[in-house]
């Protein structure tokens, strides 16, 4: 079987939901305050590729792109680079510092993970894993929910 887009994104899936939870435990321990960092179900993971209605909090939205779209022309001999994104959303509690602590414990935990588990994927090479610092969104349906959303972006090449 070729190793291609859908398996790189395939097997940092299941590095991410079969690490994330430990991960957590471990940073909330290290820091050792009173701020909860729930785990997320592997129930609670939405492709970015799949329109669907997202009942959770937290949540992990992923995704992958190419990262040169001229790799799509080249022959099957060529390596490919591709970005895969994970992100995790969970909404605003107004609390003061802890939504900023949460969010940058959760964008480090994941780059963490991908940092301590790339090297079992199967034929790609981590290239690069950035951290993308969190943001605001609103939902559209109730402009009164805020969400934090932040992350990292994997770059990696297959081939």
């Amino acid at each position: 079987m070729a190793y291609d887009a859908e398996c790189l994104e395939a097997e940092l899936l299941a590095i991410v939901q079969n690490n994330l939870g430990a991960k957590l435990t471990e940073i909330s321990t290290e820091k050792g305050d009173s701020l909860s960092l729930p785990d997320i179900d592997s129930a609670d993971y939405y492709s970015s590729m799949v329109y669907q209605e997202i009942n959770a909090d937290p949540f992990i939205r992923y995704g992958i792109t190419a990262s040169d779209p001229d790799d799509q022309n080249m022959t099957s001999v060529t390596a490919r680079s591709y970005t895969v994104i994970f992100e995790v959303v969970f909404m605003e509690d107004f609390s003061g510092d802890d939504t900023r602590k949460k969010a940058f414990r959760y964008i480090r935990a994941l780059k963490e993970v991908i940092d301590a588990n790339f090297n079992k994927l199967r034929s790609a090479s981590v290239i690069d894993v950035i951290e993308v610092l969190p943001t605001d969104f609103v939902a559209n349906d109730d402009q009164s929910t805020v969400y934090k959303i932040g992350g990292v972006n994997i770059t990696a090449t297959i081939g």
